[in-house]
């Protein structure tokens, strides 16, 4: 019996592949592309594997065709954020007397740009990253070992 996988927060704990969302072209219809997420397992020449995670059913792990895929995510890190910071040091600009006027939207730029770069930093997209990039992030970096079927991996 497979193990299910209840979302993407038990993966920033996992020693484990990474969590990625991709679009993919899986049916004959070009136009229609499906969003699927779940652990990254490996990747190859010819697909990328990954462990689906589905709330309604057990994780199975599925081979995408590389030229199927039209978009990824790859979640590699949960960003610690502060956004209480933008507020409270905001506010705390209110004791700085006039000149309050230049230190508030200064501090608001400040901080807004700082907790927005953590988060960017905790992922990378398909237009920054490709497909063969992403080896070191999967559960099996060199490959899905030989011998090891896709439905013995949960």
């Amino acid at each position: 019996m497979h193990k299910k996988i209840a979302d993407e927060s038990e993966f920033t704990q996992s020693t484990k592949g990474t969590f990625i969302k991709l679009w993919a072209t899986l049916e004959n219809d070009t136009l229609v592309s499906k969003e699927l997420q779940g652990e990254l397992i490996a990747v190859d020449s010819a697909a990328l594997y990954m462990l689906l995670i589905d709330e309604k059913a057990e994780a199975t792990c599925i081979a995408i065709e590389r030229d199927k895929v039209d978009y990824f995510d790859l979640y590699y890190a949960r960003p610690k954020t502060s956004f209480w910071t933008i507020p409270i040091l905001t506010a705390l600009t209110a004791t700085h007397g006039i000149f309050f006027l230049i230190s508030t939207p200064v501090s608001l730029l400040v901080t807004s740009l700082t907790q927005a770069y953590v988060i960017r930093s905790s992922y990378s997209e398909s237009n920054s990253i490709t497909i063969d990039e992403l080896m070191p992030f999967a559960r099996y970096p060199r490959g899905i070992p030989h011998g090891l079927n896709l439905e013995d991996i949960y």
